[in-house]
């Protein structure tokens, strides 16, 4: 096997711009099928991403023999019955974050996994501070959108570094001088996770985010809400 077939199951939102287009980017990668309920909008999809095969259905999905790796992309609700799915049809998964609706399903599907499946884990995100900086983060998402803010501000003993997650600059204030950098964000935020799950498919590399890094993921999550 020298190229990664794709299917998405959910192509949505997420799909349409921060991931789906990423799949045909990368090399030995090929986005071959999308599924949604709505056929219409399956079908739309396809058309406008010029993927050759669209379904309302994920069963006729799976049975497509061309395919061999699926990303779902669905509602965390039915990442672990989708999955399920995959594995039975022994198909190789890109799973979007969170994996599962909450860490019992994550430990469920973490013990269905065996040596000879084949999962990626889509939390891409990791901070490791060796120096001891603590990083803490506040998310709203219900705020009111007057309310809104999106920044990232690191404290230093210097200065500040200021940034927005979805912005195109960064802020670099000390008592020496103030500057800003401006950049442009990748279009498909997901490609190089992408890239790195593909290579990882090929046997090229090792896996990006396993199951059990994932199931960590979750057990914190499941900390916070209770």
């Amino acid at each position: 096997m020298d190229t990664i077939n794709w299917g998405i199951i959910g192509a949505g939102d997420v799909a349409e711009v921060k991931s789906g287009p990423a799949f045909n980017k990368v090399k030995n990668s090929k986005l071959l099928a999308v599924m949604r309920r709505n056929t219409a909008k399956a079908k739309d999809f396809a058309e406008r991403h010029h993927v050759p095969f669209w379904y309302d259905s994920i069963d006729d999905l799976l049975a497509n023999k061309d395919i061999n790796a699926v990303y779902i992309a669905t509602p965390p609700s039915t990442h672990l019955e989708i999955a399920k799915k995959c594995l039975a049809a022994k198909k190789r998964i890109y799973l979007e974050k969170p994996m599962t609706l909450n860490a019992t399903e994550a430990k469920e599907l973490n013990k269905i996994v065996t040596e000879n499946d084949t999962i990626v884990v889509a939390h891409y995100r990791r901070i490791n501070f060796k120096n001891g900086v603590q990083f803490r983060g506040i998310w709203n998402f219900n705020a009111n959108k007057r309310e809104t803010k999106d920044e990232c501000k690191i404290y230093g003993t210097k200065g500040t570094i200021t940034f927005s997650f979805y912005g195109e600059k960064v802020m670099l204030s000390s008592d020496e001088k103030s500057e800003v950098f401006n950049f442009t964000n990748p279009k498909n935020i997901q490609e190089p996770m992408i890239e790195a799950t593909v290579n990882y498919f090929l046997k090229k590399t090792k896996n990006p985010c396993t199951i059990k890094e994932g199931l960590e993921v979750m057990k914190v999550i499941d900390s916070f809400i209770g």
